[in-house]
């Protein structure tokens, strides 16, 4: 839930009020209008890019999806629903090592929570089914504690 301080004033708070409900009820052409109004009108308002990033990345554009998560990122660098957006358009592209490397980036500096989380266990366990195939016993897949833990290194299955 948004709070007035979120907002330079309350005709940003009523826009962003009829942002997210458009975009529920698949007006997202409205939707879009809205959050780049917002934008212009508070560029540094990091949810506004989130959401906006996230409308393009439901309809598969990854590519429109990817600078609204960028900005969101450098703006709040730690917050992981931008960083997992990003993560998750840039991977879709088959862009994949910029994708680890943000992903590997919002380790360092923020707390893994359900997304990252998730993901990690994820790719872990198709790593470890894919080295069972091949006969291979290490998995190089970062730890979601990493970052909390000061950043050792993942553990292998051989380790």
């Amino acid at each position: 839930m948004q709070s007035m301080k979120d907002f330079k004033n309350w005709q940003e708070a009523e826009l962003f009020g009829k942002a997210i409900p458009f975009r529920d009820k698949g007006q997202i052409q409205k939707a879009i209008e809205v959050l780049k109004n917002i934008i212009q009108q508070s560029p540094d308002y990091s949810l506004a890019y989130v959401i906006l990033g996230g409308i393009y990345f439901d309809s598969d554009n990854y590519s429109d999806a990817i600078p609204y998560f960028e900005k969101a990122v450098k703006l709040t660098p730690k917050t992981e629903l931008a960083s997992i957006g990003l993560f998750h358009c840039l991977w879709s592209l088959g862009r994949n090592k910029e994708a680890l490397k943000e992903a590997r980036r919002y380790l360092d500096v923020g707390k893994p929570a359900k997304h990252y989380s998730s993901l990690l266990k994820e790719m872990r366990e198709m790593c470890q089914a894919c080295a069972v195939e091949d006969g291979d016993t290490r998995v190089e897949v970062p730890d979601a504690g990493r970052a909390v833990s000061g950043g050792k290194p993942a553990q292998t299955a051989s380790s």
